[in-house]
């Protein structure tokens, strides 16, 4: 039984089997490929796939007229599954351009500098702060290397 099943049960929460959607390889779901959750009815179910894909997989629950809601995780989650009807995410980084803290203006900054008619997603505030933590610990662990921009 995996973790999450067994969390679910002591919850009083029934689940459903995991299902596989072999039609996602060709970025296409079908309706059939969603019909083994017709059995279970689930009120839930938590999407684990890259956006594209679960945009696929949306659209055609929505065309089989299934009622669930949908959770996504992170990488899923993004800008362009907002506009769906009954899907949830948590997205810990702040889209492009949202001044919800302090580092955006410097990334807003940069881009107007270096790159300004690209668009970005959230996947690029991400990189960029991931980016500035990895810096940061590399001019904590190596302060003898005086690491730059530059350098």
């Amino acid at each position: 039984m995996a973790r999450g099943e067994g969390l679910c049960q002591t919850l009083g929460l029934d689940t459903g089997k995991d299902l596989k959607v072999p039609d996602l390889a060709s970025g296409k779901a079908t309706s059939s490929s969603l019909q083994a959750m017709g059995p279970y009815g689930r009120t839930f179910a938590y999407l684990s796939l890259t956006p594209r894909e679960a945009s696929s997989i949306l659209q055609e629950a929505k065309k089989a007229g299934l009622k669930t809601r949908w959770i996504c995780n992170t990488k899923t989650f993004d800008e362009s599954l907002t506009a769906i009807d009954g899907i949830m995410g948590v997205q810990p980084v702040a889209p492009f351009g949202e001044d919800m803290f302090a580092g955006m203006a410097e990334i807003k900054e940069v881009h107007q500098r270096w790159h300004p008619f690209d668009s970005h997603t959230l996947f690029y505030v991400e990189g960029w702060a991931t980016v500035q933590v990895i810096a940061e610990a590399l001019g904590r662990a190596l302060p003898e290397s005086k690491l730059s921009r530059r350098g």
